[in-house]
């Protein structure tokens, strides 16, 4: 047996209670130690998902999504009716940008029960970026059933619209995002990105503003933010978040061929939230940490991911790593 699968196994199987390890075996006799073997042909039973979900949380704690996928795929194969664990394998494939895989586990989640908002919004997620188009649309519908609210929803329903040449439509999408009770940055500049197409300069960078507001460091926000007000002429506020989207972006550290590799980690960490794939942007933003320890931006975009993620702790030990970064920097520029 390969070691992947002989560990998927160890971990999916959990031994019955007459044959539980390291505890005395039932029914044993007195004398019996911790260190007694299970008798051969013991029964054993398939994990709860309850009793499964510590081992999954650990695996997607670090990053380790193929085996996360792996042993939920060994558990569906021997019991296919758990829509919880169909909704984290398609969050494990999902991380991986296997989206049209992620898309079908999501579906099989909706299909045994009342579906959350979170599985309808990622499953028209998944859809749309494996180009389902019209089941995005149905599932994302759906979604905004549940929470008008929902900018996540509405904002890929917009980019459906775009992709189908339906600006007015589009318009409406980001247009209600935007009016969110819960807005979101992301939606926000994607709306700019579409004003600014629409060479509707003032309400473009409105809404990037808006984005900006929300998560100071959002580096293509501020990038586009830049173009918008180098086209209405005002030098100085172009020149500003110019130079913020490259302090955001473009690291100098260490030699070039690792100097790269974090630009290019800290950039795909935003192209991922642009396409809501948090635990992506997670696995980038910490290998750009891992990369430049030193680094408080790679620091702290660690901690906007996890914000994002609704990770509180986190996001503050990775704030307060790159504060003391900052702090340490200052002082030496002393």
């Amino acid at each position: 047996m390969p070691p992947a699968t002989a560990l998927v196994l160890a971990v999916l199987l959990a031994a019955a209670p007459s044959a539980a390890l390291p505890a005395p075996m039932q029914g044993a006799p007195s004398g019996a130690t911790s260190g007694a073997q299970t008798p051969a042909g013991a029964p054993r039973r398939l994990m709860t998902p309850d009793e499964l979900q510590p081992q999954l949380q650990q695996l997607f704690a670090q990053q380790r999504f193929g085996e996360a996928e792996a042993l939920l795929t060994q558990y569906v194969q021997h019991s296919s009716g758990e829509p919880r664990v169909w909704n984290w394998l398609g969050v494990a494939q999902f991380a991986q940008k296997r989206y049209e895989a992620a898309a079908k586990s999501f579906t099989r989640c909706t299909e045994l029960g009342q579906p959350d908002l979170d599985v309808l919004t990622n499953l028209g997620a998944a859809q749309f970026l494996s180009e389902q188009f019209d089941g995005a649309r149905r599932s994302l519908t759906r979604a905004l059933e549940r929470d008008a609210n929902n900018a996540r929803a509405q904002l890929f329903l917009a980019r459906i619209a775009l992709h189908e040449g339906d600006g007015a439509r589009a318009e409406q999408c980001f247009r209600a995002a935007a009016s969110s009770a819960a807005p979101d940055a992301v939606a926000l500049f994607h709306y700019g990105v579409f004003l600014l197409q629409e060479r509707r300069l003032d309400e473009a960078r409105a809404q990037l503003e808006r984005s900006i507001a929300l998560d100071p460091n959002y580096a293509s926000a501020h990038n586009t933010l830049g173009l918008v007000l180098q086209r209405v002429g005002d030098k100085p506020g172009a020149q500003r978040h110019l130079a913020r989207f490259k302090e955001l972006t473009d690291v100098s550290v260490g030699a070039d061929r690792q100097r790269m590799r974090i630009t290019a980690l800290l950039r795909a960490t935003y192209r991922e939230l642009e396409d809501g794939n948090l635990e992506a942007a997670l696995s980038a933003a910490l290998e750009a940490a891992e990369q430049g320890p030193q680094l408080a931006l790679a620091h702290q975009t660690v901690a906007d991911v996890y914000r994002r993620m609704g990770r509180g702790a986190e996001a503050d030990a990775a704030a307060q790593r790159a504060a003391a970064l900052n702090a340490a920097a200052a002082g030496g520029a002393k």
